[in-house]
């Protein structure tokens, strides 16, 4: 999904995996635009619920806010989940995700945030980048 918010007055930018900094042409303000991930977790008529997929960086659950107890390790099928040196232990199951292109495989720090969902409308404009593994779908349910 294409992703945006205002961004900060420093102009830095953006650092998160798939991040631009483009400048909106109606307020000449800069706007952070991204492309963000996300696992759909409920289908409602009008709308879904997805949980979003992050890398924090590359750094994971180790930066800094982050609630390891509350995440999950995303990982592409036929890679193995891995931990980024720091994390704890406890974070939640690694979910795998058959990827639609598997030349491009999910960032090794991808982390489901299971702790948080966000509404998504069926009109915003999304690319499906894969399908949670069959085998997963119960443990991503149960920590939903």
């Amino acid at each position: 999904m294409v992703y945006s918010e205002t961004a900060s007055s420093s102009g830095h930018a953006a650092t998160e995996h798939h991040a631009v900094l483009s400048e909106a042409s109606f307020t000449d303000h800069l706007v952070h635009t991204q492309i963000r991930k996300f696992v759909v977790v409920r289908q409602k008529r009008e709308f879904c619920y997805a949980c979003p997929i992050n890398t924090y960086s590359s750094h994971g659950t180790t930066k800094r806010g982050a609630r390891p107890q509350e995440h999950g390790v995303a990982y592409s099928m036929g890679h193995s989940p891995i931990l980024i040196p720091g994390e704890p232990h406890d974070i939640m199951p690694a979910i795998a995700v058959i990827m639609a292109d598997p030349q491009e495989p999910l960032h090794p720090a991808s982390r489901i945030y299971l702790g948080l969902h966000q509404a998504i409308q069926y009109n915003v404009k999304v690319k499906e980048v894969g399908l949670v593994a069959e085998s997963h779908l119960d443990t991503l349910m149960q920590n939903w």
